[in-house]
């Protein structure tokens, strides 16, 4: 794709919306760019088969720190969103509030970090099936990042058909004291819920029982036990029946 460097400095700092769809040619955002996108506070990509990484190497200061909504959908070819070894800084990403993603089948991860995302509140994704991390260490994350973080105002987290996500979030621990409502399908892989506070409702999860009862818990004394959550999963999971003749 041919811009001038212009063109490239007005939409990377001035453009407030950015919507990417139905082009069958382009296979990244802008290659090369080395600015911080630092305007864009809402992102939409789609329906570009070709596209494997939207946004690879650039400058990391400053970088979508007023992005607030991205959502991205039918990418059949794409492998990260934002890519690895960026040095990334505190206000990167401080306004980000709802990531959506549908159906990205090759997606492997979504957004390397090493720092804490302040805003996020909700995380919805479905039918990306090679998705293994939706927020690894980036390869520079600082060792308190690592060990473990907080997503202070995170309320949502709803996951369908993620066959191969083993986390959420790389970092040894990760905490949600804001969290509500958690809504998993066909998510097997994944083993570990977020620690919760235990200050005022439990968070309600709605999740198939025989994978609830495969979880991995770090205890009472980390927020991270069974009797700080609510289950439901009655409505459509079901016992085996035992194979019976209707016929009479």
């Amino acid at each position: 794709m041919n811009v001038n460097e212009d063109f490239k400095i007005f939409i990377e700092n001035k453009v407030e919306s950015l919507h990417v769809h139905d082009n069958i040619s382009i296979t990244v955002i802008l290659p090369e760019a080395s600015r911080s996108w630092s305007g864009v506070k809402w992102c939409h990509v789609e329906r570009c088969p070709k596209l494997h990484n939207l946004f690879p190497s650039w400058d990391g200061f400053m970088s979508f720190k007023s992005i607030r909504i991205f959502s991205a959908s039918d990418l059949l070819m794409a492998y990260c969103i934002w890519g690895r070894g960026i040095l990334y800084h505190a206000y990167n990403y401080e306004d980000l509030q709802h990531i959506y993603l549908h159906n990205c089948p090759r997606l492997v991860f979504v957004l390397p970090i090493s720092f804490t995302l302040p805003n996020l509140e909700i995380i919805q994704i479905a039918y990306c099936s090679n998705l293994q991390h939706i927020f690894p260490l980036d390869d520079k994350c600082p060792h308190w990042i690592a060990s473990g973080v907080t997503f202070k105002k995170l309320k949502h987290i709803k996951l369908y058909h993620l066959h191969n996500l083993e986390q959420i979030c790389g970092a040894r621990s990760l905490t949600a004291p804001a969290l509500e409502t958690i809504s998993l399908r066909d998510c097997w892989g994944l083993k570990r819920l977020p620690a919760v506070s235990r200050r005022g409702p439990k968070p309600v999860v709605d999740c198939k029982k025989d994978w609830w009862d495969r979880l991995e818990w770090d205890g009472s004394e980390a927020n991270h036990e069974p009797s700080l959550f609510e289950t439901r999963h009655s409505a459509y999971y079901k016992k085996t029946l035992p194979r019976v003749s209707v016929l009479r």
